[in-house]
């Protein structure tokens, strides 16, 4: 009958300095196995993709100086010009010459440089492991278990969707990069409300809109967590200063005061807005010079069909964020012609995504779903629900309700969501025996053995989504 106290699985016999250096020698691992398999070392080279035509021709228009359609998103152009003119100048370049230098080769550098879609396709390789290191940290401030953090690290990484458009010369991963970014300075504001987290957080997400418009759902994640900490500051705040008397009258007037009397909260809604569209802005390609060297007469063409610039940035990002909805909206109106067109997009939308959701393996989707209740009923997880919950509901809202189309891409936006739900799983297998000080040893025993079968039922899912990966004709 006396109580029994039993340490945490896998904590407290390691020094917090052990366990940080043993968690980044095995995100280093997860990382250089994403990369390798990426770089078809498992599975081979993948099939090309037709959109690699489009997106090359615009990275050579935006190198050389000259817009495209404002129509079309135009972020990932902003950040791969600079990116690759830095590396053939600081490390491809100087690496070529020292090897022609010594013989290793005999051809001198190409003045045109590195080939726009070996580029594309290395850029994004880049994009993706920055993607899976975000994506650990993010499950890390979440959740505050490292293995944890490592279990999403690897759900992510190794998602056979994920991989496969890492083969290709597309925007998406850039997209997932730019998310993760943004979700990642969510959680620091999340955690540590402050302004320059909040207006890094909205530069961010609006910069992301503007990689792809399917990240539109961060703009209402975001107001959704700066509405609830605001809220949850007042009540921290309210709590300390007076006793509690009557709840629901109390409740009452919080919200009223946090609502109301509190002007920051308007003022931190309206610079959310205003450094979302400057952040949407810095995303949008500008036409070069007129008097810049042009390699070719469509880049001539396309910089003459360049959209007339309007007086501001936020204006043309405003603008411009009205065109791509209208664009949309007509668009997801053609989808089928159907009676009830709502409804055949709700079937062929949910078609996809099931598809799309069950590509790691029939064990991996209960993973997900049993981790997503860890993550909704654990009191711990309370201040990131709105990021962590919000956000696939809001892209799931944009999917079903706007967009004109689910393709395999489409699934992307979630992968986060998913690594969140892998980890609070772990998390909350590893805390379940030790919780509340179990005074039975059998009920000890009971969750013990629960615990462990999570675990490797854990296991067993993220090797079935591996193997997946490395075998891409399965999927």
């Amino acid at each position: 009958g006396s109580m029994i106290c039993l340490p945490k699985l896998f904590s407290g016999h390691l020094s917090g300095r052990v366990r940080k250096i043993l968690s980044a020698a095995a995100l280093a691992l997860v990382i250089g196995l994403g990369v390798y398999v990426r770089l078809g070392g498992i599975a081979g080279a993948t099939s090309w993709n037709p959109d690699e035509v489009n997106i090359r021709h615009w990275m050579k228009m935006h190198q050389g100086g000259a817009g495209f359609p404002a129509v079309y998103p135009g972020g990932f152009f902003v950040m791969s010009r600079p990116a690759k003119t830095f590396f053939e100048k600081r490390i491809r370049g100087p690496l070529w010459h020292v090897g022609f230098r010594c013989g290793l080769t005999d051809v001198e550098y190409p003045p045109r440089g590195m080939e726009f879609r070996l580029w594309g396709i290395l850029f994004s390789l880049l994009l993706a492991a920055l993607s899976i290191w975000l994506a650990h940290s993010l499950a890390r401030v979440v959740t505050g278990s490292y293995l944890g953090a490592l279990a999403g690290a690897i759900a992510f990484a190794f998602h056979p969707i994920f991989v496969e458009h890492s083969h290709y010369l597309e925007t998406d991963i850039a997209m997932l990069f730019c998310a993760m970014l943004t979700l990642r300075l969510m959680a620091w504001y999340s955690h540590t409300p402050g302004f320059v987290a909040l207006a890094l957080t909205a530069l961010a997400s609006g910069f992301a809109f503007g990689v792809k418009y399917t990240n539109i759902a961060l703009l209402p994640t975001l107001l959704l967590t700066l509405f609830t900490t605001h809220v949850t500051r007042t009540f921290l705040e309210t709590k300390s200063r007076t006793e509690t008397s009557a709840r629901f009258s109390g409740f009452s007037v919080l919200l009223k005061k946090a609502l109301w009397t509190r002007r920051s909260l308007w003022l931190s809604f309206l610079a959310v807005i205003v450094l979302f569209l400057l952040g949407s802005a810095l995303a949008t390609p500008r036409a070069g010079s007129p008097n810049r060297e042009r390699n070719s007469t469509s880049v001539n063409a396309s910089a003459e069909q360049s959209p007339q610039k309007v007086p501001g940035a936020l204006n043309e990002s405003a603008s411009r964020f009205v065109k791509v909805t209208n664009h949309l909206r007509r668009e997801s109106q053609g989808l089928t012609a159907d009676s009830d067109p709502m409804t055949a997009r709700v079937v062929l939308v949910m078609r996809a995504f099931w598809g799309s959701f069950t590509a790691p393996g029939a064990l991996w989707t209960l993973g997900v779903v049993v981790g997503l209740l860890a993550l909704a009923f654990q009191r711990r997880f309370l201040p990131f629900l709105p990021l962590a919950l919000g956000y696939p509901l809001a892209y799931g809202c944009m999917i079903f309700l706007v967009a004109p189309w689910f393709r395999t891409q489409e699934i992307l936006p979630l992968l986060p969501f998913f690594s969140l739900a892998y980890a609070a799983l772990v998390a909350w297998a590893i805390d379940f025996p030790s919780l509340k000080d179990t005074k039975s040893r059998y009920a000890w025993w009971f969750r013990g053995i629960g615990s462990f079968a999570v675990l490797v039922a854990t296991v067993f899912s993220l090797a079935c989504a591996w193997r997946r990966a490395t075998d891409l004709d399965e999927v």
